[in-house]
C-alpha cells in the first residue's frame, strides 16, 4: 500500500469516528462545564495596574463558546463560583444564559464574554480558581455542554 493509501483510509476513518470519541474527549477536558461536572480555570488579573482597577468595581470576565443545551430542550443557567483561598469555600460571583439557545456551536471569532461583579474579599486577588457549573431550569439538562475559554479579572 502506498503512503497516500494509508493516509487516506486513516483520515476516513478519524472522518467516521470522531464524532463518538469527542464526548470522551470532553469528560477529561477542565474546560468543559456540564450538568453535574463543573469546568475549572484560573482567572488571573488582566492588568497589574491596581490603581486604575481600584477606582471602579472589579469584575471577572468569563469567555465560553460551543454551548449545547440540553437534549430535552429545557433552559438551563451558567453558575459561576469561585475558590475563597482564605476560607476555602466557594462563593457564587454570578449567574447568566448563553445566546442564542440552540445548538450553535459559537465559532471561536463568535465567543460570548460574560461580566460579574467580584465580591470584595475576591478582587485583591491576583488569580482566583473559578469552577463554572450548568444548572438546568427544568428537566435534568443531560446533554447540556459549555467550553469555557477563560477568565480574567479586569
Amino acid at each position: 500500500m502506498g503512503r497516500a493509501r494509508i493516509l487516506g483510509i486513516t483520515s476516513g476513518l478519524v472522518a467516521v469516528w470522531w464524532p463518538f470519541l469527542m464526548p470522551c474527549a470532553a469528560e477529561n477536558d477542565p474546560s468543559i462545564a456540564a450538568v453535574g461536572k463543573p469546568a475549572t480555570i484560573t482567572a488571573r488579573t488582566a492588568s497589574p495596574d491596581k490603581t486604575a482597577a481600584s477606582k471602579r468595581s472589579t469584575r471577572l470576565v468569563v469567555s465560553v463558546s460551543d454551548f449545547q443545551p440540553a437534549a430535552d430542550g429545557n433552559a438551563v443557567q451558567v453558575v459561576v463560583r469561585a475558590l475563597n483561598e482564605r476560607t476555602g469555600a466557594e462563593q457564587e460571583v454570578g449567574r447568566f444564559g448563553v445566546m442564542p439557545y440552540g445548538a450553535a456551536g459559537i465559532a471561536p471569532p463568535q465567543v460570548q464574554r460574560f461580566g460579574l461583579a467580584l465580591p470584595e474579599d475576591l478582587s485583591a486577588d491576583h488569580s482566583i480558581r473559578v469552577n463554572v457549573y450548568l444548572e438546568p431550569s427544568n428537566g435534568n439538562g443531560k446533554g447540556a455542554r459549555l467550553k469555557v475559554d477563560g477568565a480574567e479579572i479586569r
